[in-house]
């Protein structure tokens, strides 16, 4: 297994590096975006549904929009 193992680590580690200081950097973005997330999920529930009662609605009115 350790034979596997290995060899497999030795390939991902470059991808480690380069992969940390992208998250380190990232970190404070998510710390930001994570609350507003939070917040716009019941937001986006209702919304969804009416959406998708709409949709119907927009595939019939945009192309008689076109043609007007």
């Amino acid at each position: 297994m350790r034979e596997v193992l290995l060899p497999v680590g030795t390939l991902l580690f470059p991808v480690a590096a380069i992969l940390l200081p992208v998250g380190a950097l990232l970190s404070p973005v998510a710390a930001i975006l994570f609350p507003v997330g939070a917040f716009l999920s019941p937001v986006a529930a209702i919304l969804l549904p009416v959406e998708a009662l709409l949709s119907p609605v927009a595939k019939i009115s945009l192309p008689a929009g076109i043609l007007l």
